[in-house]
């Protein structure tokens, strides 16, 4: 009868309060004599057990548990046997007196802030490392690992962490706060690395991912303190959010080719960070992802990235170079702030491999957007073709270096008041004829002086002993060639040794100096030396062949 009234009363609180109690269901002293509270749990027909807090809410009772709490894998309660297989929600939140706990593997588990505030704990008690990779943390402080720092296997504490294999992931949180780690293994049959798994690790330095691995998911290794080194494998398409935050020991990672997607706050406070190349396969920085790199010096920025988010060098106060390797590229990269261009701080820009000092905006670019050169201290001068019809605030804000600014429009256009903040220190060169039209216009008038760029004289072709020669009525000129038939080619200089058939098209430019016309001529050059039109002799008639080639040449 006794037993009957008990399934009875039992039913009727399982009724009352669904799956989960709000108030303590049973109580009963564990094998020290330590009281423990549970609620029931039924799942189908099968009644079982998950520890609570003592009462009807968690700040009832403050320190119902202190001490070294061990939970039982079986309670057994008035004739009847439970089998206890969940920590609950809040069960010993706030229970700072609370020194170590053990778990039975029955335990699979634990709800929401289950050990938040249990500033005492020390240390983790389980039997079966397999099972605990496979519990379900609801919360990063559903674990206790992310107060006690240290988990013991049947007596022996981890610190060389073996992953069992046969898995191909495990739990969030699985290793929160387990700073006593020092090394870890991967297996071979692991694809992903799960959400917050190895949080505040701090006692791992270095980690190998093997190339099973496919998923790095956020906050992974996030606090890693004492991480140093890691190798992602070319397995691993994307790194998530906030994977190395807070790895502020972090020197050396290799990113692969096969990334392409870096989520936000990635790197944030990774300040041991000295450079980093950002992989060619993305098209954005996200937002936060080198935010705080204190440490970082230099950033490479591929010709991919088209869009920056906000604040996401934010912070990277020793940056001192910016590495691109497309000009053209980069003038249209859409910055969401101050903080999302790495030239904010860095002041200097590299083109592959060498600084810009005198920059050429490349012809066919319509505009630069805005702050892409911001602070930009080491530019001496600027030129920009007349392709370009926009100019975007603040494009060239901080530039405090630069003397000369050359523009191709004979008629302004629009300028922010921001966009050259050392105009009043700079001379401003523009075509013939037009300074008037820029003496009237807003902000370009404030310039300290403004230059009519002369013309370059067209050039003049003539051929001699195999060679081609420039020459140019304007002094100090620079000749750029192309030939447009085969062999093609293009370069620089004045004299050009040739043995074949040629169109060359040349123009002459000089500082300061709006580029000459194109000149171009024919050039047939074959069989012996000097036999210019190719009747197989040398003789007077080359060198009518040569008089006609350079009036022609002077008619363009």
């Amino acid at each position: 009868m006794k037993q009957l009234f008990s399934t009875l009363l039992l039913t009727l609180l399982l009724c009352m309060s669904g799956n989960t109690a709000y108030a303590h269901d049973i109580e009963v002293a564990n094998a020290d004599g330590v009281t423990i509270y549970y609620n029931y749990l039924r799942t189908n027909s099968v009644i079982h057990l998950e520890v609570t807090y003592q009462g009807s809410s968690a700040s009832d009772y403050s320190y119902e548990y202190y001490g070294n709490i061990v939970i039982p894998e079986y309670v057994t309660f008035e004739g009847n046997s439970y089998q206890v297989t969940n920590i609950g929600m809040r069960a010993f939140q706030d229970c700072t007196g609370l020194a170590s706990i053990t778990l039975p593997k029955s335990v699979k588990y634990f709800g929401s802030w289950a050990f938040s505030g249990c500033t005492g704990l020390s240390a983790v008690y389980i039997s079966d490392l397999t099972t605990w990779c496979n519990t379900f943390f609801n919360t990063i402080d559903s674990n206790p690992l992310y107060y006690a720092h240290r988990l013991f296997v049947d007596g022996t504490e981890v610190k060389n962490l073996i992953l069992p294999s046969g898995f191909a992931n495990f739990g969030s949180y699985t290793f929160a706060g387990c700073s006593a780690l020092t090394s870890l293994v991967i297996p071979s049959t692991l694809l992903v690395i799960s959400h917050e798994m190895f949080y505040g690790c701090s006692g791992l330095t270095s980690i190998s991912i093997p190339s099973n691995v496919v998923n790095i998911e956020n906050g992974a290794f996030m606090n890693c303190s004492g991480l140093q080194s890691i190798d992602i494998p070319s397995s691993v398409t994307s790194i998530k959010a906030s994977t190395f935050s807070g790895c502020s020991n972090l020197s050396s990672i290799s990113i692969p080719s096969s990334v392409t997607s870096i989520e936000g706050w990635a790197f944030e406070g990774c300040s041991s960070l000295s450079s980093f190349s950002i992989p060619s396969g993305l098209t954005c920085v996200r937002e936060g992802t080198f935010k705080n790199c204190m440490g970082l010096k230099s950033i490479d920025i591929p010709s991919s990235i088209t869009y920056v988010e906000h604040n996401a060098f934010e912070g990277c106060t020793s940056l001192d170079s910016v590495k691109i390797n497309d000009l053209f590229s980069w003038c249209g990269i859409d910055f969401y702030d101050h903080y999302s261009n790495p030239l904010f701080f860095a002041n200097h820009l590299y083109l592959n491999g060498d600084e810009i000092k005198n920059l050429m905006i490349p012809t066919g670019l319509t505009e630069i957007k805005w702050i892409a050169f911001e602070n930009c201290s080491g530019l001496n001068s600027i030129f920009i073709p007349s392709s370009v019809t926009k100019i975007g605030n603040f494009a060239f804000s901080g530039c405090n270096e630069v003397e000369h600014v050359s523009v191709e429009w004979e008629s302004p256009i629009t300028q922010f008041a921001r966009d050259f903040t050392n105009r009043a220190n700079a001379t401003l060169y523009v075509p013939f004829g037009s300074k008037e039209a820029y003496l009237l216009a807003d902000y370009w008038k404030e310039f300290k002086e403004i230059v009519e760029r002369k013309k370059c004289a067209t050039p003049a072709i003539s051929f001699k002993d195999g060679k081609l020669h420039f020459e140019c009525d304007t002094d100090g000129v620079e000749f750029h060639y192309k030939f447009t038939t085969p062999p093609s080619g293009n370069g620089t200089g004045n004299d050009v040794t040739i043995s074949s058939i040629y169109v060359v098209n040349v123009y002459a430019s000089k500082a300061d100096y709006v580029d000459s016309d194109v000149a171009t001529a024919n050039i047939n050059v074959a069989g012996k030396k000097g036999d210019v039109n190719q009747d197989g002799v040398v003789s007077i008639s080359d060198a009518v062949s040569i008089v006609n080639l350079i009036l022609e040449s002077s008619d363009e």
